[in-house]
């Protein structure tokens, strides 16, 4: 079942944009617990980087302003095995960026 998420692109206010229910094709390059600070692993994500999130809660609000190139996406996704729920908006600001398999609630 697809998601919608609440989420934003540089330069418009707010929209609504599918986020695929499959899990990213690449390896995780970082793997986060239920709980951890998935921003400072976004600011801190390259190019071509997976970040993985187990399944569980994650609190706030995300601000994705790194991205990847078309050959060499940043992904952020659930880790295989389970589901991640975010409670908060996902914004992106950044190119080539891929937000999959993930619970958006869009509720901070």
């Amino acid at each position: 079942m697809p998601y919608l998420a609440r989420i934003s692109i540089a330069g418009l206010s707010a929209c609504l944009l599918f986020a695929s229910a499959s899990h990213a094709r690449s390896r995780c390059t970082r793997t986060l617990a239920a709980g951890a600070d998935v921003q400072a692993a976004l600011d801190q994500a390259r190019a071509g980087q997976t970040i993985c999130l187990r399944a569980g809660a994650y609190q706030g609000d995300l601000d994705i302003g790194v991205g990847g190139s078309p050959n060499h996406r940043l992904t952020l996704t659930s880790a295989p095995g389970g589901r991640a729920a975010i409670a908060g908006i996902v914004w992106i600001a950044a190119n080539d960026v891929t937000v999959s398999n993930l619970l958006i609630d869009g509720h901070g």
